[in-house]
């Protein structure tokens, strides 16, 4: 068995926390444009007599979502390396633990997000491998993973899925109904992205937890000091 076995405790709170603050940002960016999308309401359905007031409203929210959406981007591709610095030593540990006969190397398990078209199966059954192997090294291959992990990428998928889709409408957009319909798009991704999110702390926690239970059993506990060396 190879000794390599790498803590990944510091790294794995690191990931976790910035995915937590980027869940924030998005839970504003979700009230703001729940917020917009109220006001174009009152404009179309001319509910007010002074619509510039409203449309003034509308330019600060954009303006403070521009600026959210700054630091969302920065701590986004931050947390990218991070997670994937991460996931290789996730992936090496589970060799260091004595797994064998996986699929995917180390190296693979994050190249396999780099490859077009596989990416959208490959990166999912990686991650699933690392969760088997880390459970029960020996025996990776019997080890049911359960939803979880399944839905943290089929959300993961659906909410980029939906920013595209946002993306065209709005192009393509004349009228309010068409601005508000895209904007429900956006919004549902947003919540998915969310949902995404909340799993994803999940998975890596409890990866890291089970790398850390299979390694304290595999690791040989010190012998006692003889009682005249604690005198």
């Amino acid at each position: 068995m190879n000794n390599s076995f790498r803590q990944l405790g510091v790294l794995t709170n690191w990931v976790r926390g910035i995915a937590c603050v980027t869940g924030l940002i998005v839970v504003c960016n979700i009230g703001i444009d729940l917020y917009v999308n109220h006001l174009l309401r009152l404009i179309r359905d001319g509910a007010v007599e002074n619509p510039s007031l409203l449309l003034m409203g509308m330019h600060g929210a954009n303006r403070l979502q521009m600026v959210l959406d700054v630091g969302y981007g920065a701590l986004l591709l931050l947390n990218i390396v991070l997670f994937f610095i991460w996931l290789h030593r996730a992936a090496s540990n589970t060799e260091a633990l004595g797994a064998k006969g996986l699929e995917s190397s180390p190296g693979w398990t994050v190249g396999w997000f780099f490859v077009p078209v596989a990416n959208l199966v490959m990166p999912y059954r990686a991650m699933r491998e690392v969760w088997q192997a880390s459970r029960a090294p020996a025996q990776w291959s019997t080890v049911r993973t359960g939803p979880c992990l399944l839905l943290w990428w089929l959300t993961h998928l659906f909410a980029g899925i939906a920013g595209q889709v946002k993306s065209v409408m709005l192009r393509e957009a004349h009228g309010a109904n068409a601005v508000l319909a895209a904007s429900n798009v956006e919004i549902t991704g947003m919540v998915l992205f969310l949902i995404a999110t909340l799993l994803f702390v999940h998975i890596v926690g409890s990866l890291w937890n089970m790398q850390e239970a299979a390694w304290s059993q595999q690791t040989p506990a010190l012998p006692p000091l003889p009682v005249a060396a604690i005198a």
